[in-house]
């Protein structure tokens, strides 16, 4: 099944009389909400969003003021990989671009609304259009999260209690953007970041799924090829959720004065992550032939953050190189994570 980002009508930006602070935030990121057929964001949904791009501007301010990367913080050896290796260099690009979408005279972010969807949000290539469903406005705020950390010493130190808001979505949905991915150009390190599918072991058991979530996204960063070339960065620059997690432990060590470790994952997946199966190498081959000769063909667009899957559309768009089906939600949710991606 395919899904595209479809050329729609753009809303005229109208709000009730709110705080002084979201039209400034709209005008920042140059926002655009579109009419989705019938659906379009209410004036409240249009606040949330965009009181949470607001938040997000304070954590991009944050990493724009950060030093380089320091590979031996736990941090990073957390969620980015102790053995990044020659990764390193695109990593800090990645954070560099993200950290940026909001300088300048960036180009427009569209946004539109669906509320029947699962998931919290996704975004649609080519067009980088950021689709917030239902079940993300219900999430907490970062300053919710913020405020139980000061209060509550546990969460303080533990992602898996404060990683679940509005912010770490935005945060995520901004690294699967084109214009921060696209970064070194038409090359073969020019790869998609994406939720990366992989299998752990659980109590004896193999367990499937999408890397979202700090204790996943520890896992991923615990992956090494070969003891002599462990490459571990290779997988983790191209998960949008180890990154964001990444920058948001960071920003809550900031906020509470001590980086939040918890919680110790030492499991690593057991087999290669996203590995691709004998069928999306077909996919991609035909679609890297039909590039080649400027045919259009029918366009693929990506669909993440605790995603959805994928629905029948046709477009005149050029085929894109990638898709994602995931039935992940959130925390406690079972996942069933078929991913087929270009590159591994």
């Amino acid at each position: 099944m395919y899904w595209t980002a479809l050329v729609l009508p753009v809303l005229s930006f109208s709000l009730p009389v709110i705080s002084a602070v979201i039209p400034s935030i709209a005008n920042q990121y140059n926002v655009r909400f579109l009419d989705a057929g019938n659906e379009t964001c209410s004036s409240e949904q249009q606040e949330a969003i965009l009181t949470a791009l607001g938040a997000t501007s304070n954590v991009l301010e944050f990493v724009r003021k950060s030093p380089p990367i320091n590979w031996t913080h736990p941090a990073a050896v957390d969620y980015l990989g102790k053995n990044v290796g020659k990764r390193a260099a695109r990593i800090q690009r990645l954070l560099t671009k993200w950290a940026n979408l909001n300088q300048g005279t960036p180009s427009p972010l569209e946004i539109k609304c669906d509320m029947g969807c699962s998931a919290n949000a996704y975004v649609s290539i080519p067009g980088d259009t950021v689709t917030f469903c239902k079940p993300w406005f219900s999430a907490d705020t970062l300053e919710e999260k913020i405020q139980l950390g000061k209060r509550d010493k546990d969460a303080r130190g533990d992602m898996e209690k404060l990683a679940w808001n509005k912010v770490k979505t935005v945060a995520h949905e901004f690294f699967h953007m084109e214009k921060v991915w696209r970064t070194d150009g038409r090359t073969r390190d020019e790869l998609f970041v994406r939720d990366v599918q992989m299998t752990w072991r659980t109590n004896g058991k193999n367990e499937t799924g999408g890397t979202y979530g700090p204790t996943r996204a520890k896992i991923l960063a615990n992956f090494e090829e070969c003891p002599h070339n462990p490459n571990t960065g290779y997988y983790t620059s191209r998960s949008s959720e180890n990154l964001a997690l990444y920058v948001l432990s960071r920003y809550f060590e900031k906020q509470f004065g001590k980086y939040p470790s918890e919680p110790i994952v030492t499991k690593a997946p057991i087999e290669t992550p996203g590995k691709p199966t004998p069928t999306a190498l077909s996919m991609q081959q035909k679609a890297t032939r039909a590039a080649r000769t400027e045919v259009p063909v029918r366009a693929r667009a990506v669909q993440t953050d605790e995603a959805r899957v994928e629905q029948p559309a046709q477009t005149n768009e050029p085929y894109v190189l990638h898709m994602a089906q995931t039935g992940e939600q959130g925390p406690g949710q079972p996942a069933k994570v078929y991913e087929k991606e270009k590159g591994l």
